[in-house]
């Protein structure tokens, strides 16, 4: 997610996701006093204050990064809290740990964040190192079968829009995700992998605010000329249209997508 306006509008989904995913997960994890916390992707902080910041054990340490400067230059403006702090990092970079000492970190978690990578074992080797010994990771992964990422894969296709889209990149290429994470973990030293598919879905109350989050969470339509943003959108939500996966109630005009996350847990021994 590149932009503010984008985290906005993504952020009421993945707030419902990681509420349900937390409290079922949370218990399963030993919290002491003191903590250093490390939410990865945080965007707008919507998750990180509401969410996670008021699980923080006492005299505890909550950091949120994301790779977005307007991202943490809002966060520092409006989200600041007592013992909440933000940094603009790329979990990807090469020497992530010049920011940080090894093993810094008490519990690590990222929340949709991470189909957004391109060097998963750059990503994976940096959280590990950061995470002290015994300490937890809890990451929500959403699967390329999504179905926006799978309408704009359709587009690519049609000779109109592939010149455009030819280097553009979004989810990581695999048609196994619980394995692909899996052995992304266990390569950099995970111990105890626990990965679990789960089905989601997200409400919308018209096509049009459908089509807005569409519009505001995919990275195609921003390497086009402005000119021709609309048309694409347009061909996509026909596309759309068309899946089994998104629903409109004739009726009401509400819409209803389903799609697939991946929870993963593991814990460095």
């Amino acid at each position: 997610m590149q932009d503010p306006q984008a985290s906005i509008n993504w952020s009421y989904m993945q707030k419902k996701d990681v509420v349900e995913i937390l409290e079922e997960f949370k218990h399963q994890m030993e919290w002491n006093d003191g903590e250093q916390i490390l939410d990865i992707g945080c965007g707008l902080a919507d998750v990180t204050i509401s969410v996670i910041y008021p699980m923080l054990p006492p005299r505890s340490v909550l950091v949120g990064i994301d790779v977005c400067d307007d991202m943490i230059d809002f966060c520092k403006k409006f989200k600041m809290r007592d013992r909440v702090r933000y940094h603009l990092l790329d979990i990807q970079q090469p020497e992530l740990t010049t920011e940080w000492d090894y093993e810094t970190f008490d519990k690590i978690f990222s929340f949709s964040c991470l189909h957004w990578v391109k060097d998963y074992s750059q990503a994976m080797s940096n959280i590990y190192n950061l995470l002290k010994l015994n300490g937890d990771v809890l990451l929500l992964f959403l699967t390329p079968d999504n179905p926006v990422h799978l309408a704009f894969q359709q587009l690519n296709l049609s000779p109109r829009w592939r010149t455009f889209f030819r280097d553009v990149t979004w989810f990581y290429a695999t048609d196994d995700p619980i394995s692909f994470i899996q052995t992304k973990l266990r390569v950099v030293g995970f111990q105890a992998i626990r990965c679990f598919p789960k089905v989601r879905h997200s409400d919308y109350h018209s096509w049009e605010a459908f089509m807005e989050l569409v519009r505001a969470v995919n990275p195609y339509t921003r390497v086009l000329p402005e000119e021709l943003q609309q048309h694409c959108l347009n061909d996509v939500s026909e596309v759309l249209k068309q899946q089994r996966h998104v629903f409109q109630n004739p009726d009401t005009g509400a819409v209803m997508m389903e799609y697939n996350v991946i929870v993963a847990m593991a814990k460095k021994t």
